[in-house]
């Protein structure tokens, strides 16, 4: 129960310390300033125990660290809500919010997922490092030198604090996570012109951006969408116009090169960081336009901070700035008319085609994928499989579709006939408020859709153009329309039929239709109120249609995203009851060896691995990314290691772990952080049917990634009994094993003095 009630304090204390930081800004109104304030704050927070626990200052002040960041926050919050500036709130948007997010959480935690069965493998290794950060105090992060560990520091404060139980923040964080995100997509619409709906785009920002999910990747996309905001409106200030688009643009890219440039070590970061923070400070009041700069100075730094992808983020996020303060120049409204009318067609033309053909199990004489990584090949080393995970046509289009969803994809496309064959549609590409945003949308759109490697990523911004240029053209095509009120609901109940359509044409589809009632029942009673409102007053009938729109959104998305699930997981098992590759027996394993002492090394195969590392905090002796990335090496040692040992053979397992010892970086670092020398390591090695299959597969073979545990073959419980240290069962299906392996002199010493 404490970490359900603690766990808002994962979003509330570095958000009371940005507000803190960023004291200058009090005069914003307070929801404007709430999701800057916690970027920065987590990541100022995150540098500083990055520091303090490479000094070796952590050990003896954690306890003490985690009071003064309550109290910072605590002053923090309570100063800004004294000192906000008074305004009144928009209690429409926040009623559409609430539409929007809370049958999102239920559908999402309580009917696709059966707690605590979800997917959380793009957790585990934070959740790891948090667990061993609350433990031994050290910041293990070898296995994601690229990320900050935001996540870990916060979630960690919490376990010393209340022994936070992190599964459980799995869904007692969503809420909150979606208020992060319906809070920027609120903020993005600062970026809607006079011509255009606010509170429409609002609703569309909200039903692209909402999800359950907080990682440092999406933490730096949505500061990307925050630094697009402070550009545009840092470049509307300049009387000349040109010279606010040149600024603009070369700002952000300028300070990027130089935050890349002081590299990887916390010190000079804190240093520009801090001083960037007091120079704002000294100079908001007397320069406020100076102030703005130093603004975005310390934004493009959290990017950089926070995630590798920060580089087209920031790249797209100036550009797009630059072309938003030219909005009415002629030199950049013909070249967003002419993608927006011509290139976004024919990209979603050939999207269509792509996946039609992936569907249809149809082999294209074309390919893109081996092309992209031979050029990355040539220029920087690249890991094979997982750079083919982010890169090729067909899962930019998945990813694109994923983001956008069907119902924003109908919508564009209903605007694209529309302004294409109609005399009045055609109006609306000599209105720049359309034209620029469109333009924005669909470039960035056909670039994603040519497959470039994690270009997909930035398709949050896309959603942002996206809502923009419709907040202007769908009120056009609805008085267009004459305000037909019976069409919205006739394209819902069209939806839903189609998605019926879907589940019985499709067979790896049927699996789905769990999931697909609940969606047809939202659509359903959206037609029936629309069609209910048809008489009533004028002032009323928007509303009505914002509602529909609202909830067929949120519907729409969520049932396209659990019809995407074979693309990500593999087909499932019927019938699907949750989302996970780990089972209750992985879950207890995980407690089981919770208690073991920090220098234990985990072994067994990288799915059971991963939620045991994440329950336990332990150390292995590989590094990796993704379930089934393991590079060759890794790969094989690992496998004679668990046939070595499923066999009853301790020194040959012992033989295979002395091979992988010089890679295991997680856990050298945590040697050398706690002063340790070792002549000896102790293992604790789980072993299940899942084990003992994956130790059959042939070199690159993968599994299922759906968890379905089976009784260990009798044989090799034999085998397993014969080990000197014995072995432990936990529900009758999984074996842990303890075992000691001496090692050769020198192989793991104190390298710290």
């Amino acid at each position: 129960m404490l970490s359900v009630v603690f766990a808002p304090a994962f979003y509330l204390a570095p958000t009371g310390f940005g507000l803190f930081l960023l004291w200058p800004l009090r005069n914003r109104h307070l929801a404007a300033r709430l999701p800057i304030a916690f970027l920065v704050g987590a990541v100022f927070m995150t540098r500083l125990y990055e520091l303090a626990e490479e000094r070796h200052v952590v050990e003896e002040f954690f306890s003490d660290s985690i009071w003064w960041v309550a109290l910072l926050s605590i002053l923090g919050i309570l100063g800004s809500v004294a000192w906000s500036r008074r305004t009144p709130v928009r209690w429409d948007a926040v009623a559409l919010a609430a539409m929007i997010a809370v049958p999102s959480f239920f559908f999402c935690y309580f009917w696709i997922s059966s707690y605590p069965f979800t997917d959380v493998f793009q957790d585990i290794h934070p959740m790891k490092m948090a667990e061993e950060f609350a433990k031994t105090h050290v910041l293990n992060g070898v296995d994601g030198m690229s990320y900050i560990p935001v996540k870990p520091v916060l979630n960690g404060l919490m376990i010393g604090a209340v022994d936070y139980d992190q599964l459980v923040g799995v869904w007692a964080l969503a809420p909150w996570t979606a208020v992060f995100r319906l809070l920027v997509a609120w903020h993005a619409t600062r970026l809607v012109g006079s011509d255009g709906n606010r509170v429409l785009a609002f609703v569309l920002l909200a039903g692209m951006l909402l999800a359950f999910d907080m990682t440092n990747g999406v933490m730096c996309a949505f500061g990307a969408i925050l630094l697009l905001v402070e550009l545009v409106e840092f470049g509307q200030r300049f009387e000349r116009k040109p010279l606010g688009a040149a600024v603009v643009l070369l700002l952000p890219i300028s300070v990027y090169l130089e935050w890349r440039f002081l590299g990887r070590d916390p010190v000079p970061s804190l240093v520009a960081m801090t001083l960037a923070l007091a120079t704002m400070a000294a100079v908001w009041s007397p320069q406020p336009q100076l102030g703005r700069a130093l603004l975005v100075v310390v934004l493009v730094g959290c990017l950089v901070q926070l995630h590798r992808g920060s580089m087209l983020f920031v790249t797209v996020a100036a550009g797009a700035g630059a072309a938003l303060t030219m909005r009415n120049s002629l030199a950049v409204l013909w070249p967003a008319a002419i993608t927006g009318r011509f290139l976004l067609p024919i990209g979603l033309g050939a999207s269509a085609i792509v996946i039609a053909a992936s569907l249809s199990h149809i082999s294209l004489p074309f390919s893109l994928e081996e092309f992209y990584v031979s050029i990355l090949s040539s220029l920087i080393r690249v890991d094979g499989p997982e750079t083919m995970l982010g890169t090729g046509a067909k899962n930019a289009a998945i990813e694109w579709v994923q983001a956008i969803g069907p119902l924003m994809a109908i919508m564009i496309g209903a605007v694209i006939l529309w302004s294409t064959v109609t005399k009045l549609g055609r109006k609306i590409w000599a209105m720049p408020s359309f034209v620029i945003p469109w333009g924005l949308a669909s470039g960035l759109t056909c670039v994603i859709l040519t497959g470039l490697p994690y270009v997909y990523r930035s398709a949050p911004l896309a959603c942002v153009f996206f809502a923009i240029a419709l907040s202007v053209a769908l009120p056009l095509l609805w008085f267009h329309l004459r305000q037909p009120l019976s069409l919205p609901a006739l394209v819902l109940l069209g939806l839903g039929g189609m998605y019926g359509v879907l589940m019985l044409a499709v067979p790896s589809l049927s699996l789905y239709g769990r999931f697909y009632w609940p969606v047809l029942i939202c659509l359903i009673a959206a037609a029936a109120a629309t069609f209910y409102c048809m008489r009533a007053a004028p002032k009323y009938r928007g509303a009505v249609l914002v509602a529909s729109i609202a909830t067929a959104i949120a519907a729409d998305r969520l049932s396209e995203k659990v019809a995407l699930f074979p693309h990500v997981y593999g087909v499932p098992p019927s019938p699907v009851a949750y989302i996970s590759h780990y089972g209750a027996e992985d879950l207890a394993a995980g407690e089981a060896i919770d208690q073991l002492p920090a220098d234990t090394v985990a072994v067994s195969d990288p799915y059971t691995l991963s939620i045991v590392r994440a329950r336990s905090g332990l150390n292995t002796t590989f590094s990796y990314s993704n379930l089934d990335t393991l590079n060759e090496f890794s790969e094989t040692h690992l496998r004679g290691a668990l046939l070595a040992i499923r066999a009853g053979d301790q020194s040959g397992f012992c033989t295979e772990l002395r091979e992988m010892m010089p890679i295991a970086g997680n856990y050298r670092h945590l040697l050398d952080r706690l002063h340790l020398s070792k002549s000896s390591i102790d293992v604790a090695v789980v072993f299940s049917s899942r084990t003992a299959s994956w130790s059959d597969l042939l070199p690159g073979g993968r599994q299922s990634y759906f968890s379905s545990l089976g009784p260990l073959d009798a044989e090799i419980v034999q085998k397993l009994s014969a080990i000197d240290a014995g072995i432990r069962l936990v529900q009758g299906r999984i074996a842990m094993i303890n075992v000691r392996c001496e090692l050769p002199p020198g192989l793991l010493v104190q390298t710290r003095n």
